[in-house]
């Protein structure tokens, strides 16, 4: 990945626009170009505004030119800098990944713009939000991890805020005086417009931002007329921040896993059967739709991994060796190698039974999961459903 030379933007003729980050370390195989595409694409379809994409890289993972590419997407590239961490700042945070997420406080710096909302590159759009820019003063996610819904502290994840050099300055000013910073950046910014500013940030409900894993859980809009919900789930969130996903998603790969095109993660092994699970999370085909609209229509990428996550001989319906790629030609490819989904849904003995599966990418063995049941007659369905 190379390095933009110093430059500006040119042509911006919006007052509001979104904003990506997508930093990739020396030696990292980390591709966080890869979640701007369908955001992009969702943009575009969503939105009366623009992207605008920090980033160090100059060209894309198939080694096509990433401004050219960008621009089809109504992208802006500028450059990334490093914005420096006090030492012992950095030496508090609970993630070591957070030093990047750190760099996010250059947006203060665009004030070409009036009003920025901040997306990070794990985030997905599902409808409209260019009303968030009519709000007054900065909004941003709630830090809900752990889906208690209502919480008061602030995720920096999803974030209108107004560019300013004195904020910039005031926010690395203020980080000076601090002893730690457990929770980075979005702790940083919360205290400084809090405590400096005197205007705490506003947070969003639920139903308009909310982690991938609290799916669900925020209050639906959508009512019976005696103020009983509706049947079903109508909570669906403006922004989802990650997908979630298998075991303790606080530190693991699986937390995105369904906003990713990375198939080996999405593979579950349940007895005999291997589904691809997030073909059962309500946003999975729609972020590959997206995704595959940006890369293999739009940009028309060839790399193998993104031709096998955009065939749907392999997504849908597995097995088959001889796969369409990007190029329309029919070719003989190892799908078993490249984690094509084998199965649909699982047998209906290990169903009702509730056996436990795992991860495509960890066997049995290493997990202390007992072997799989032998077959059997299913047991009888539950009442209702026979």
């Amino acid at each position: 990945h190379g390095l933009w030379a110093e430059g500006g933007s040119e042509g911006l003729e919006h007052k509001y626009a979104f904003v990506m980050l997508s930093y990739i370390a020396t030696g990292s195989t980390e591709e966080s170009l890869w979640g701007v595409l369908p955001m992009a694409v969702a943009i575009r379809r969503m939105s009366n505004y623009p992207l605008v994409l920090f980033t160090n890289s100059t060209i894309l993972p198939d080694g096509s030119d990433l401004r050219t590419a960008m621009g089809k997407l109504n992208v802006r590239v500028l450059p990334v800098h490093n914005v420096d961490i006090p030492h012992k700042i950095q030496a508090s945070m609970l993630m070591p990944r957070w030093k990047y997420a750190y760099w996010k406080l250059q947006v203060w710096k665009l004030t070409q713009y009036e009003r920025l909302i901040w997306l990070d590159s794990d985030t997905f759009l599902t409808r409209s939000i260019d009303w968030l820019f009519d709000r007054p003063w900065m909004w941003a996610q709630r830090d809900d991890w752990f889906c208690k819904q209502n919480q008061t502290g602030v995720c920096s994840g999803v974030m209108l805020l107004y560019p300013s050099l004195e904020d910039y300055d005031g926010l690395l000013r203020y980080a000076d005086t601090l002893d730690e910073l457990k929770d980075g950046d979005q702790q940083l910014i919360s205290m400084y417009f809090a405590n400096v500013r005197g205007r705490p940030v506003n947070l969003l409900s639920d139903a308009e931002a909310s982690f991938g894993q609290c799916l669900g859980r925020a209050a639906s809009p959508y009512l019976n007329l005696d103020g009983s919900n509706v049947t079903g789930m109508w909570s669906m969130p403006t922004l989802v921040h990650k997908s979630g996903g298998w075991a303790n998603t606080n530190n693991n790969e699986y937390a995105n896993m369904c906003l990713s095109h990375n198939l080996s993660l999405q593979l579950f092994m349940v007895g005999d059967a291997t589904i691809n699970v997030c073909q059962y999370h309500p946003l999975g085909a729609f972020w590959r739709e997206l995704f595959c609209d940006a890369a293999r229509d739009k940009l028309d990428l060839k790399t193998l991994d993104a031709q096998i996550f955009c065939s749907d001989a392999c997504w849908y319906r597995g097995g088959n060796r001889k796969l369409q790629t990007v190029d329309g030609d029919i070719e003989e490819i190892d799908t078993e190698a490249l984690h094509c989904s084998r199965n649909a849904t699982v047998r209906l003995h290990d169903y009702y039974a509730h056996v436990v599966g795992h991860p495509f990418l960890q066997p049995r063995a290493e997990k202390g999961l007992p072997p799989p049941p032998p077959p059997g007659p299913p047991p009888a369905a539950p009442a209702g459903q026979r």
